[in-house]
């Protein structure tokens, strides 16, 4: 006869059962796991997916592939890595379409910069043909690390992003940059770039899907 697990309860059979039995106690479970995931998660998806990892060294610029936003998701989530590989100064973004960066002036954003105690270097862009991200200078061993919120890049209608960027200048200062910003037009978007103000960057960059 099926016995159950510890924490959950799930039905599951024993080495003695007969055939029947253990076929039916294997269905009781595959049930239980099912009513337990949807439960947990409250969709059949789970709630972010990892779509993809770009690697890179030594570039002034880096870009997912094509096709990495689609109508499966509306919203999306990007973590970056990134280290100095000679003199990188300033993080922009622009957005993809066709395995081209668009550079229309249709960004509008501002960032902000927090130094230990003090906040200051507001920065606004306005009709710019990008999105300004940070403007600091990681180190190539401390380097920095950021993330940026996106919503409808894939949909024809206005795209807004939200970020923030981390490091440490040295052993005793940190530095964070907030940035915000909008995208005034209805172009539909499959990808991205970050690219440097000046010089080269190494590291990763991760996008998320947000499940609807």
């Amino acid at each position: 006869m099926a016995t159950t697990t510890t924490n959950y309860g799930f039905d599951i059979p024993q080495s003695t059962d007969l055939v029947k039995d253990g076929a039916t106690a294997i269905a009781t479970l595959g049930q239980d796991i099912d009513t337990a995931m949807n439960t947990a998660l409250g969709t059949k998806k789970a709630g972010m997916v990892l779509l993809n990892t770009t690697s890179f060294s030594a570039v002034a610029s880096a870009s997912f592939p094509a096709a990495t936003f689609t109508s499966t998701y509306d919203n999306y989530q990007i973590v970056y890595k990134i280290f100095s590989a000679d003199g990188l100064t300033n993080l922009f973004m622009r957005f993809r379409v066709g395995g081209a960066d668009n550079t229309t002036a249709n960004y509008a954003s501002i960032i902000a910069r927090d130094f230990n105690t003090s906040r200051g270097g507001f920065t606004p862009t306005f009709g710019a043909t990008s999105f300004a991200i940070s403007n600091g200078t990681p180190s190539a061993t401390i380097g920095a690390v950021g993330d940026l919120l996106i919503s409808s890049p894939f949909l024809s209608e206005f795209k807004s992003i939200r970020g923030r960027q981390g490091m440490s200048e040295s052993s005793v200062s940190g530095v964070t940059w907030d940035c915000g910003g909008g995208f005034n037009a209805s172009t539909s978007f499959d990808s991205l770039s970050l690219f440097t103000g000046s010089g080269n960057f190494s590291g990763f960059m991760s996008a998320y899907g947000f499940s609807k």
